[in-house]
């Protein structure tokens, strides 16, 4: 009789995934129960997913990270370092075409383009994303204070702005609205 010998990557990758599932759950406030509504799965496959057994097919996992409104990479986990980075809008002539280069994203990640809307006098607290994810703000309209909730920083229309989002962050606006794309770089892990 030969001893069947478990696929530890595997069973790491799954108790990893399981780990921050329930993470990004808590730090939502929300129980198991509500994700799975949200997400319309089966409390039973939520529980299997949390309790790091089975095998998510991504749509499973996409649709969690649907639910808990983040990017999907925030199950998944890496390190990474980078500096926070602003830009301001250059000059430029209304009359004519401009073209600025904000920032190049490079390869080995996972892209997601969000549309941030905020009203007036208002408090959005993002929840840490996994390891190495990167904000990408660009200010369509309006003024506000964002980033890292330690260092928040004043951001006008046509304002870009990058930071490294794997830790507190939050968006402050005062008495007008602000529409802004944000941009999540996350790196490929698993």
């Amino acid at each position: 009789m030969s001893a069947r010998i478990p696929n530890t990557s595997s069973t790491n990758t799954a108790a990893s995934i399981a780990a921050h599932v329930r993470l990004r759950r808590r730090q939502r406030g929300l129980s198991a129960a509500e994700v799975a509504r949200l997400a319309g799965l089966s409390k039973a496959t939520m529980s299997a997913v949390e309790a790091g057994n089975g095998n998510p097919t991504v749509e499973t996992l996409d649709a969690i990270a649907i639910a808990l409104r983040i990017p999907l990479t925030d199950l998944l986990s890496t390190e990474y370092s980078i500096e926070s980075t602003i830009q301001h809008r250059e000059p430029y002539d209304p009359s004519a075409p401009s073209q600025q280069l904000l920032h190049r994203l490079g390869a080995g990640r996972t892209i997601e383009v969000w549309h941030l809307t905020l009203p007036p006098n208002s408090t959005l607290d993002g929840v840490p994303h996994s390891p190495g994810t990167v904000e990408h703000i660009l200010v369509n309209s309006g003024s506000f204070h964002a980033g890292q909730t330690s260092e928040p920083q004043a951001l006008s229309t046509g304002d870009f702005f990058l930071f490294l989002a794997d830790r507190p962050h939050r968006y402050v606006t005062a008495d007008k609205s602000v529409d802004a794309t944000v941009i999540m770089a996350s790196p490929l892990s698993v």
